[in-house]
């Protein structure tokens, strides 16, 4: 990119750092690159993250060229009938066009029961036709944070764990 990682890196909660990244992934994934120019900057840094996510787009699958399939996914849904379906058809998209297996569920807007419930179902029928694993990521509960991002579409997030 045209910027140094110094100059981007926003700090966030938790001690997390915030990197802003829209236009560089689109680039990315619009050259067809497979991830190691990303992956290889982030592991050249002085001290590098334990653990990368990627907000990726959703509609096409292409940004599953920049990860592994090896990589977790981790995929927010909220607790509604069409939440739940683009959940699956973007499950079954990833398994079956992607190779990807493992995935994680958050629910957002669910008390811990409601998402549980939700995860249970999900793993199972994707465990059953599609040879996937869902593990269960969680949930966050209605209002406990601005979820207005979450609230309007499906959000893919890639999940590339560094030693």
């Amino acid at each position: 990119g045209t910027h140094e990682y110094a100059e981007v890196a926003l700090a966030a909660p938790g001690g997390a750092t915030l990197v802003p990244a829209a236009r560089g992934l689109a680039r990315l994934i619009e050259e067809g690159e497979d991830g190691t120019r990303l992956f290889g900057g982030f592991a050249g840094l002085a001290e590098p993250p334990h653990l990368v996510l990627l907000n990726l787009p959703t509609k096409d699958g292409s940004g599953c060229t920049l990860v592994p399939p090896e990589a977790e996914t981790l995929l927010v849904a909220r607790p509604t009938p069409p939440s739940i379906t683009a959940t699956y058809a973007r499950i079954k998209d990833m398994a079956r066009r992607h190779g990807r297996r493992r995935f994680r569920l958050l629910v957002n807007r669910a008390d811990a029961r409601t998402a549980e419930g939700l995860h249970a179902k999900v793993a199972e029928v994707a465990r059953r036709f599609l040879d996937a694993d869902v593990a269960y990521a969680g949930a966050i509960p209605a209002g406990a944070l601005d979820a207005r991002p979450l609230q309007s579409r499906l959000d893919q997030w890639s999940l590339a764990e560094f030693s």
